[in-house]
């Protein structure tokens, strides 16, 4: 067992493996593992600047998503533009969205006046 790297037990003559039982072996056997790397200094120093680093993050969360936010938007916006294939495609596409936007305003003005219009009559009928 020792051999192939399996955990072994010592001191006990019968050994119950439940659910419990491998979680806390497991725990136990990564516990070990972090107590040497943390042993060497240098390790310690990068885990210590680490969990400084989260702490600090956690503290300022919310600049935190600002931060997040305004990078996905940039690269949103890059991968938009890598994917074009000419300058005169993003010319094209905004005056596509330039008309879908203006005719989205007009039937927006439209309904403003349709709605004053009815609210007039109402108002006069009363």
């Amino acid at each position: 067992w020792e051999k192939e790297g399996l955990g072994v037990v010592r001191g006990v003559g019968q050994y119950e493996a439940g659910t419990l039982r491998l979680i806390g072996d497991q725990a136990e056997a990564w516990a070990d593992g972090t107590r040497s790397f943390v042993a060497d200094p240098v390790n310690a120093a990068k885990v210590a600047a680490g969990l400084a680093a989260g702490g600090l993050a956690l503290s300022q969360w919310r600049l935190v998503l600002e931060y997040i936010g305004v990078i996905g938007l940039g690269l949103s916006t890059l991968n938009y533009l890598l994917g074009l294939e000419s300058p005169s495609q993003l010319f094209e596409d905004i005056e596509a969205l330039s008309g879908k936007a203006a005719r989205a305003g007009a039937t927006l003005q439209g309904l403003k006046e349709d709605i004053a219009r009815k609210v007039s009559q109402a108002s006069q009928g009363d």
